[in-house]
């Protein structure tokens, strides 16, 4: 017969020893067999780097167009594990190839699958080479929980920030680990994804590539890897406490609640720019710049045309209107009773009262994730040591309780340091300070007050999921009450 043969090996680079068979020495030894049973061997197919979990494969599936124009009577392999290690797809491939008037050869096995002996022994060897496939995945999946359980991180490349142990485990980098924290730290304070990398890039940190440049979306890819949070995960398999963190939790949270203010295009004079959305569509409203009876105008003004489709209702007001209504209610929620009534300074003691806190939960994560604990304390030791972990998370937590209260700001001071603040700034450091406190301003289409058009979502009550900047997102509606008693028109969530 003439015969084109077939080779396969799942994975090439590194290999080596007994199990691994090469692509030369899998064609050696077909090519003897053919030579010995009186088989012509006419063409060559050759698949390096595929699984045989798929027929889909570009060398098998040119040999089989082969067979089936009748340009060759059969393939000839080496291993039937070579050829699949899936039954259905591979028994219905061997019959698309017989039904040609093909034959499959196994040199290993000696399959002639011409007689119905062959054909049962066909059926055989492939249901033990999909076994085989099964227990090899299983292990697989087995090794890398128990390699998660240890902290070790699987993935090939090393996180930007971190060096990798010799067993697999990270440390933070002495370079790139305080430039990674402070990108958390801009995200959390409301800069964009732009700014950040040319933060990174000018400290000379590279990427998980070695790339120099930090575009966007790479800086979006490492602002929302758990890594930093001390992570380590597979799959669904997941350790919290794997290596030391870069980014402490209540950081890391306020980074993903944060999103990125986008500058305002026309200069530094809005000061609500992209904070502003239509209630029409959840798109942001675009800042313009105009003339009103030849006088320049400043107006929010929904453009109607957006990648998820057209506004039916899109909103418009005049700039200085709105941002005197929002600077008048963020000044009101300093006063007694208003949002901001439980104002804290950050300071170092209430820092280091959350780190000792974390530490200590992180210290019974452990005691209680260590199986082996028990069995060596014994049962009335190990109840101790839970006590005791459990005991000092209590007194860490009343530490950071007192540090809070003594780093509040004083009622009487809050609106006069807020005021104060205010005065000095400019009109991009109002912005950022505005976005600490405000999700986003919606604004529903009409003629009536600012109050009645006007809702503010302060910080962690807004949407979620509204439309963002170049992409097709579909369009998404904000819901505003009626009508807005008293000019209130703020939605606290508190």
């Amino acid at each position: 017969m003439k015969l084109d043969g077939y080779i396969r090996v799942s994975r090439v680079g590194g290999r080596g020893g007994e199990s691994f068979i090469s692509p030369a020495v899998q064609k050696d030894r077909i090519t003897a067999y053919a030579h010995a049973v009186g088989h012509e061997m006419v063409a060559w197919h050759t698949d390096l780097d595929q699984s045989g979990a798929t027929m889909q494969r570009p060398g098998l599936m040119s040999a089989l167009d082969r067979v089936r124009s009748g340009e060759t009577d059969g393939l000839i392999v080496l291993k039937l594990n070579r050829f699949a290690r899936s039954i259905p797809e591979a028994v219905q491939t061997i019959r698309e190839l017989e039904a040609a008037g093909g034959e499959l050869v196994s040199v290993e096995e000696s399959l002639d699958t011409h007689t119905h002996v062959g054909k049962f022994a066909r059926t055989m060897m492939l249901a033990i080479a999909e076994l085989e496939y099964d227990r090899i995945r299983e292990g697989w999946a087995t090794a890398r929980e128990r390699a998660v359980d240890r902290g070790v991180h699987i993935a090939c490349r090393t996180p930007t920030g971190y060096q990798r142990r010799d067993d697999g485990v990270l440390d933070p980098a002495p370079n790139a680990a305080p430039a990674v924290l402070a990108a958390f730290e801009l995200r959390a304070s409301g800069r964009s994804n732009a700014e950040i990398g040319r933060m990174l890039t000018q400290a000379g940190v590279l990427g998980s590539v070695a790339s120099p440049g930090w575009s966007p979306a790479a800086v979006s890819r490492l602002l929302r890897n758990p890594v930093y949070k001390g992570e380590a995960r597979s799959g669904g398999y997941v350790n919290k406490y794997a290596h030391q963190a870069i980014v402490p939790l209540d950081l890391w949270d306020a980074a993903q609640a944060r999103r990125g203010l986008r500058p305002a295009r026309s200069g530094d004079g809005f000061l609500l720019a992209g904070l502003v959305r239509c209630a029409g569509c959840g798109y942001a409203i675009a800042p313009t710049r105009g003339t009103n009876r030849d006088r320049p105008s400043l107006t929010y003004r929904c453009k109607r045309r957006h990648p998820g489709g057209d506004c039916p209702e899109p909103a418009a007001i005049s700039a200085p209107k709105l941002e005197e209504f929002l600077v008048a209610e963020f000044f009101k929620a300093f006063q007694p009773g208003g949002f901001i009534t439980n104002a804290v300074l950050l300071s170092s003691g209430v820092e280091a009262a959350r780190e000792r806190v974390a530490e200590a939960e992180h210290d019974l994560a452990r005691f209680r994730a260590d199986s082996e604990i028990l069995r060596v304390l014994g049962r009335d030791s190990y109840l101790a040591g839970l006590h005791a972990r459990t005991a000092k998370i209590r007194g860490a937590q009343a530490e950071l309780s007192d540090e809070f209260g003594r780093a509040q700001i004083p009622p009487e001071l809050r609106q006069t340091t807020a005021a104060a603040v205010w005065n000095d700034s400019t009109t991009a450091e109002r912005r950022e300070l505005l976005s600490a406190v405000v999700d986003c301003i919606a604004l529903r289409k009409g003629r009536s007050s600012v109050s009645d058009r006007a809702w503010i979502f302060w910080r962690g009550t807004g949407p979620s999921d509204l439309p963002r900047a170049g992409r097709a997102a579909s369009l998404h509606p904000i819901t505003l009450p009626s009508a807005v008693p008293d000019g209130a028109g703020v939605a606290t969530g508190q």
